[in-house]
């Protein structure tokens, strides 16, 4: 019987990477933060609904980088920390870009079935 699935859809963050939360907190810990609070402050799980925040504004490419950067130091500034880690982004980013290997060979499987 031929298939009728054609593709095959997988959310990025948590799937085929590590999960954002999870690299979130440990670099939270790395840099001295409560992971909830600096949850908040970096990714903007409280206003994440809304789209306001740069962690979105960022991931949908309405902003760079450096206005992410410069948005997020002074909203930390704003709650009494001294300011925004010089680099936890970078840091983040290569956590969280860590391929899952089982889920490329899930991928490597699924094309060789002809999946997009």
């Amino acid at each position: 019987m031929p298939s009728t699935v054609s593709a095959v859809l997988f959310d990025f963050g948590g799937v085929l990477t590590r999960d954002p939360f999870r690299s979130m907190g440990e670099a939270a810990a790395s840099f001295g933060f409560d992971p909830t609070e600096f949850a908040d402050l970096v990714m903007g799980r409280s206003q994440y609904a809304e789209g306001s925040h740069p962690w979105h504004r960022l991931e949908v490419g309405e902003i760079e980088i450096d206005e992410y950067n410069r948005a997020v130091d002074q909203m930390m500034q704003s709650r009494g920390f001294s300011g925004f880690p010089g680099l936890p982004v970078d840091q983040i980013a290569k956590r969280v870009f860590s391929l899952r290997h089982e889920m490329v060979e899930l991928l490597d499987e699924l094309r060789s079935h002809d999946l997009r």
